[in-house]
């Protein structure tokens, strides 16, 4: 069981992070974007989606036998939101880290998600706790 969890966790990671990617490039979101342009960003979230998939159902085969215990409903869930955390937290990381030296000076009045067009997400969340 802890065997399929654990490929489970990864496969919706490397699948989240692709959904993110691509948002973010359909939205325009600089600031959660790994790569700074819209197509290209694009295309990794929507290679990242189907890669995971096409490497978690022909992998492995995860049909246990008969009286092997199987991830059921409630740890599924469980996984997929742990998974799903992991993934928009590196993702705010990762981007703030990499965007810490490329981040224009941001219109005072965005905030929310439209702060994110132009800065990450760390820089952003400071920039709102200096302003108060």
């Amino acid at each position: 069981m802890a065997h399929v969890a654990w490929q489970y966790l990864v496969f919706i990671f490397i699948a989240c992070c692709g959904v993110l990617q691509a948002a973010a490039a359909y939205s325009g979101l600089k600031g959660l974007m790994l790569i700074p342009r819209r197509l290209p960003s694009f295309v990794l979230g929507l290679a990242l989606v189907v890669g995971a998939f096409i490497w978690f159902f022909s992998a492995d085969n995860r049909a246990p036998p008969a009286g092997w215990p199987v991830l059921e409903g409630a740890q599924q869930v469980l996984v997929f939101g742990v998974a799903a955390s992991l993934a928009v937290g590196s993702t705010a990381l990762v981007t703030s880290l990499l965007r810490r030296r490329t981040d224009k000076q941001p219109n005072p009045r965005q905030e929310g998600l439209e702060a994110l067009r132009e800065q990450g997400y760390l820089q952003a969340v400071s920039r709102r706790w200096r302003r108060g």
